[in-house]
């Protein structure tokens, strides 16, 4: 998660043989990358979020904000999951958290910069122009939900086992190819019904005693009792990668 030039944040870019393409996550640094690829904003206005944490959402506010001043004259079209449904820890009240909420409070943020950058023609009219962001939530705890279909190209959703309620992965089929993309997650029975193999790389989370309690006590504190059924436990993969038998 840690920013540097040899590698950016998370984010994949697809393109099909249709002429299509999408981008899955857009975490901070990768549209320089995009930029040095001669990837153009016109081709990056579908963006599916597998969660909403900052290393794979930062760069969305440079989508967002410069496409509609360069050749993306059209409105950003971002999916994602719907909101966890979990209270604040501190207030117990149910905060939306979902990508709507996400992308209203985007275009809320940018404000500022739209209408300083609007001097000329940003795009193709209301409802599709380049600072319009139409958003989409897919329902989180759905195993092989649609979230596009269109031209051959069809993609669907599944739960992801990470950080909290509200995560989730991808998978694109098009012309007899498939595609499968996890965001983080840890090893789970969704991944592997999904895809055709899976593995994963260990990791440890530390506490320093001198901070200040964490609000949850473990990495893991906010996933529901039905996400973790379905975790993997670690010992089966001391050989990654575990190919699917299935």
């Amino acid at each position: 998660m840690v920013p540097r030039l040899a590698q950016e944040c998370n984010s994949i870019f697809v393109e099909t043989g249709n002429g299509d393409s999408f981008i899955f996550d857009i975490g901070s640094g990768v549209s320089a990358k995009y930029n040095a690829m001669g990837i153009p904003y016109s081709r990056m206005t579908k963006v599916f979020l597998t969660h909403l944490h900052g290393d794979h959402t930062s760069d969305i506010i440079t989508l967002y904000c410069f496409g509609p001043s360069l050749d993306r004259r059209q409105a950003l079209n971002v999916w994602g999951p719907a909101g966890s449904g979990l209270p604040d820890p501190k207030t117990g009240e149910i905060i939306d958290d979902g990508t709507v909420a996400f992308c209203t409070k985007l275009k809320e943020l940018m404000y500022w910069h739209e209408q300083s950058f609007s001097f000329l023609q940003t795009g193709l009219g209301p409802g599709n122009d380049g600072y319009d962001i139409n958003a989409t939530e897919l329902p989180w705890a759905t195993v092989g939900g649609t979230a596009y279909e269109n031209d051959g190209v069809k993609i669907t959703h599944f739960p992801a086992v990470h950080a909290r309620n509200g995560a989730i992965s991808y998978r694109l089929d098009w012309n007899g190819l498939s595609m499968i993309f996890s965001g983080d997650t840890k090893p789970n029975d969704f991944m592997i019904s999904q895809a055709e193999y899976a593995w994963y790389a260990p990791t440890k989370t530390e506490g320093l005693e001198d901070l200040a309690p964490p609000l949850y006590p473990t990495p893991v504190a906010q996933l529901s009792e039905d996400l973790l059924s379905h975790s993997i436990d670690e010992s089966v993969y001391e050989n990654p990668p575990v190919k699917n038998s299935g």
